[in-house]
């Protein structure tokens, strides 16, 4: 009777300390899972000094690099972004400027000789092409 009592006792007690694993194990399943889905901000408590708290721990390092590198690789899109915006802009404004000339230069194309002619509206064809691709660049970016 006292050995049946023990082994009950043993098999309650194993079963509960199963049960209590199972339960971290699949809170941290989840937990990963979610971050896996892209919430990186889910922070990970490990509990205890056993193998399951040092996987928990692991898990959360990772989780703070894979946010750090993201932040980073925000951060480096951003100033391409800004580089691309800033140097549109100092292309077009000179040659808004030179288009203008060309302009100008080819409404009053029947004062100029002929080898002129063709020069300007080059330049000013090529000028055109230039402020096209600055434009699409600036709207890619």
């Amino acid at each position: 009777m006292k050995k049946r009592i023990l082994a009950l006792l043993l098999a309650l007690t194993l079963l509960a300390y199963n049960r209590r694993i199972a339960r971290r194990v699949v809170a941290i399943s989840q937990e990963v899972q979610s971050i896996g889905a892209g919430n990186l901000y889910l922070q990970l408590e490990p509990k205890g000094c056993d193998e399951i708290s040092q996987l928990t721990a692991s898990v959360e390092q990772m989780r703070l690099s894979l946010l750090r590198k993201t932040s980073e690789e925000q951060r480096a899109l951003q100033q391409n972004s800004d580089l691309i915006t800033a140097m549109s802009h100092d292309i077009r404004n000179p040659l808004t400027s030179l288009i203008g000339y060309l302009d100008l230069l080819e409404m009053q194309q029947a004062q100029l000789p002929e080898d002129l002619r063709r020069y300007v509206l080059a330049s000013r064809d090529k000028a055109y092409q230039l402020k096209d691709l600055t434009g699409e660049m600036f709207r890619y970016f």
